[in-house]
């Protein structure tokens, strides 16, 4: 889970409300990446056959003064799997939001992904978006099958449909699908963590901003005291 924001704050600083703040810098390309929650523990708030809430807590800091509680409900059914994300300013002031997530998917020499977007953003060196072009120049959209097998791949999507994604491989079809997100980035890597050791994998990361929201503003949410926003993503075999 990616929050209070996903994907990466240039040079890990950023200004709100005319007050300047520094984020650590956590990536090699010098830029604050993938938000805070990622790697602070969660409690099991509720848990039946078929559903799992957990809850976490960003506290103040620095970096992001703010108090901000994340619940995450997973879901499984015949339809396949549901991920509800509901992020609640528990603090005082206005805070800024942005909300993600990273889920990997294995493929094969024959994989192809579609991805449903309207456009696609080109990056600079740093990975930090400069402009935005209609995604067919980036060779995807919505009924365009991509071989991936070969791409390597650090892309961000907008205008995204419903559903966002299809990966299709040997062994399955899948489609990533989200609602009130309205980016998607993707990333293939040569060595992620199998069982069965190292493997090709794709992460299909549904958002609902852009990279460096923080300084565009592009899909920022800023939450009142007491206030909630949340998005829902999910997995289903096609």
């Amino acid at each position: 889970m990616l929050a209070p924001w996903p994907n990466r704050i240039a040079g890990g600083a950023y200004t709100f409300e005319g007050v300047e703040y520094q984020a650590k810098i956590n990536e090699p390309l010098g830029n604050a990446l993938h938000g805070l929650l990622f790697d602070l523990p969660a409690n099991v708030l509720s848990q039946e056959t078929d559903r799992l809430t957990l809850v976490s807590a960003v506290e103040p800091r620095p970096s992001f003064p703010w108090n901000l509680e994340v619940q995450i409900t997973f879901s499984i059914s015949e339809a396949g799997l549901e991920v509800e994300t509901v992020a609640t300013n528990t603090g005082q002031g206005s805070a800024p939001i942005g909300l993600g997530t990273h889920p990997f998917f294995v493929f094969d020499s024959t994989s192809t992904l579609e991805v449903r977007a309207k456009a696609g953003a080109i990056h600079g060196p740093d990975m930090i978006p400069l402009k935005e072009v209609p995604a067919t120049e980036l060779g995807f959209g919505e009924g365009i099958r991509t071989p991936i097998e070969s791409l390597p791949l650090d892309l961000q999507f907008s205008g995204i449909a419903e559903g966002a994604a299809v990966l299709r491989t040997q062994d399955f079809s899948i489609e990533v699908w989200q609602k009130r997100a309205d980016w998607l980035m993707v990333y293939t890597t040569e060595s992620f963590n199998w069982a069965d050791g190292r493997v090709r994998a794709v992460a299909i990361e549904p958002q609902t901003c852009a990279a460096d929201a923080f300084n565009t503003g592009a899909g920022l949410k800023v939450l009142s005291p007491g206030e909630s926003f949340s998005y829902v993503w999910g997995v289903r075999n096609i």
